[in-house]
């Protein structure tokens, strides 16, 4: 199991769908400044940008821009990552330059499960979310990891290289 900190992004309306990949390397790069006592509490960072494609299926069709994916050392990492006060004002400052809106609305911090893992690097990440009925919250992660154990399994699923359920834990 692995601790993640995910966070959807939606770009600034001023800035162009051609200019915000480049705006969001330089938000990363600015946090990056924060040094050790930042840093240490990440493994790796994944920055993803949503692909416009007119063939992307409806279920995947929504506000956001991208995503970010970060791999935490621990759950209290994890925790003292997302709450750490100073570094988190000063990164909301450069949010607010580069998102619509403060990414904390849309963080959430996670236990990830690997379903399939093949130790490669692949060139797209599909990402679904599925958000529980109010009361159901047991039943639900159940379900979701047995779906996501059924999405391994199909055929179309074979070429992928890692598959993974994530588990909500801190929203």
């Amino acid at each position: 199991m692995e601790h993640k900190l995910f966070y959807l992004a939606r770009r600034n309306p001023k800035l162009t769908a051609e200019q915000f990949p480049q705006a969001w390397r330089d938000h990363s790069q600015f946090a990056s400044q924060f040094g050790q006592q930042f840093r240490k509490h990440f493994k790796s960072v994944t920055q993803c940008l949503k692909l416009r494609e007119s063939d992307l299926l409806p279920s995947f069709d929504n506000e956001y821009d991208g995503a970010n994916l970060l791999t935490m050392v621990s759950r209290e990492g994890l925790l003292a990552a997302r709450y750490q006060p100073g570094t988190i004002d000063e990164l909301k400052k450069d949010e607010e330059r580069v998102f619509a809106g403060h990414v904390d609305p849309w963080t959430m911090g996670a236990e990830e499960y690997s379903i399939v893992d093949k130790q490669a690097e692949g060139d797209l990440i599909v990402l679904s979310f599925l958000f529980p009925r109010e009361g159901q919250s047991e039943a639900f992660t159940a379900a979701s990891h047995k779906a996501a154990q059924g999405l391994a399994a199909l055929p179309a699923a074979s070429s992928a290289n890692r598959i993974a359920w994530n588990k909500v834990v801190d929203i």
